[in-house]
């Protein structure tokens, strides 16, 4: 269900919306998008085999310090049995500004969250996702699968729009 001016038409919760039972051995990583008025949200992804990637869960947090983010994510990681490889973060992350003390990266890495600064290439990074969003090589899913849990993600993705001055990125 396309509308006017919506970003990832590629997108299709018959197609990618998944649940996949994934060994506990596999991979896994996260990818991380900071919030305290608005929600932050870890995603918490597992990379498959055969190169694709599954988000199998998500965390969304609001008003909530870096500090207590980060023992929710240690938590968490520890409650799923898991070994979380790393978390690629938003490079606004790191800044100081205005600030004393430590960024919110460093408060997270020293408290356990294997934090990773994401590159922050925005137009080169939709285009990599709009091509995970496309069937596989091999025609029998997308690479990129996301599980019903993923509510956040299920809402907000298939909403995102281009923005109307430089189409290539979103509004």
């Amino acid at each position: 269900h396309c509308f006017e001016g919506q970003y990832f038409t590629e997108f299709s919760a018959a197609r990618h919306v998944q649940r996949l039972d994934l060994p506990r051995d596999l991979p896994r990583l996260g990818g991380m998008d900071w919030g305290y008025a608005q929600p932050g949200v870890h995603l918490w992804a597992v990379a498959l085999p055969d190169g694709g990637l599954h988000l199998e869960a998500e965390t969304v947090f609001r008003q909530q310090t870096p500090p207590e983010v980060a023992r929710l994510l240690v938590a968490e990681t520890r409650t799923r049995g898991i070994a979380l490889a790393v978390t690629y973060g938003d490079p606004a992350m790191w800044i100081r500004t205005g600030q004393i003390g430590e960024s919110i990266a460093e408060t997270l890495l020293a408290l356990g969250v294997p934090l990773q600064r994401a590159h922050h290439e925005r137009v080169n990074g939709w285009q990599r996702l709009r091509a995970w969003l496309r069937p596989a090589p091999t025609g029998d899913r997308p690479l990129l699968t996301i599980d019903p849990a993923c509510a956040y993600l299920l809402r907000t993705l298939p909403a995102l729009v281009h923005d109307a001055h430089r189409l290539e990125d979103l509004r």
